[in-house]
């Protein structure tokens, strides 16, 4: 029966007997009779016999829904098995990295990659908002936004970042840099990666566990944590930033922390993938992509 339901998948896909049949090296009339033996196991009428065109019943819509993914699942992991026996992993792989993450983290380590599998074509698209995964056509996505649920993708919090307040060096000389979060108000702000919409946030001591409520005043807002780090590097500004970008920065020398044992969120870092075209190569760069967020 699933042999049936795998060409009634493929004739809805094609629209058209006679290109199935030629595809598929069948006649016409065997494709019919398949097509009948499953309507009678299933007792259930999958077309409309009064049309020219391959019209579906609502039987099956439905079983064309549940089933159009199933195909392509098993020609990719039967793919995967046959790369996995020549160790020869080459293919194209459709990514989606968020730049937050893709810049400090991802991109630095991406040569080594390419490398080391130099057949795996990476077709990579950096996205900062939500987006959908299936519709866009992504086998896997990198990022701190949380997908739309789907019985057909694999969502998985790799690590959490902590938003922490920065400034530069510079800044740090010139000015006294608070002491606690109350002090906050003497200084000029920047309102970016924390929450544009938002001024009360709740402020952790990552020392006593010691949760507080502050009021962040900020002269700039905006929703790009780089413009906050281009704006800082210009004038004198704090501003929230995930620790995952500033650390090679701080390292530098060029910035520094701002209150280093408090923390304003926490934002967590998500591994996304279509369990549909997952196969040995998309497994292969989701363990690249989990090594780069984790070491």
């Amino acid at each position: 029966m699933y042999n049936d339901i795998f060409l009634f998948i493929k004739l809805v896909d094609l629209e058209s007997y006679s290109t199935t049949a030629k595809i598929l090296h069948l006649q016409q009339s065997t494709i019919t009779r398949k097509i009948q033996t499953l309507e009678e196991k299933l007792n259930v009428r999958l077309f409309h016999r009064n049309t020219h065109s391959l019209t579906l019943t609502e039987a099956g819509h439905n079983l064309y829904n549940k089933f159009k993914y199933y195909e392509q699942f098993l020609s990719n992991n039967l793919q995967a098995m046959r790369t996995l026996t020549d160790n020869d992993f080459s293919g194209i792989i459709r990514v989606a990295l968020a730049p937050i993450v893709a810049e400090q983290l991802v991109i630095p380590q991406l040569a080594d990659f390419n490398a080391q599998f130099p057949k795996i074509s990476l077709h990579i698209t950096m996205r900062a908002t939500s987006f959908d995964l299936i519709k866009e056509g992504f086998d896997i996505a990198l990022g701190v936004r949380k997908l739309a649920n789907s019985d057909i993708i694999d969502e998985k919090i790799l690590k959490k970042f902590q938003i922490k307040l920065f400034t530069t060096s510079e800044y740090g000389a010139k000015h006294k840099l608070p002491q606690f979060p109350e002090d906050l108000h003497q200084h000029k702000l920047i309102n970016g990666a924390i929450d544009r919409q938002n001024k009360k946030f709740i402020i952790k001591n990552l020392v006593t566990q010691k949760e507080e409520t502050i009021y962040l005043n900020s002269r700039i807002n905006h929703d790009d944590v780089y413009l906050s780090i281009r704006l800082a590097e210009n004038g004198d500004f704090i501003f929230g930033a995930p620790d995952c970008i500033m650390q090679e920065r701080v390292k530098s020398g060029k910035f520094i922390e701002v209150l280093p044992d408090y923390v304003l969120k926490e934002i967590p870092c998500y591994l996304t993938q279509n369990i549909i075209t997952q196969n040995s190569l998309t497994r292969k760069f989701a363990q690249f992509l989990s090594q780069c967020i984790l070491e």
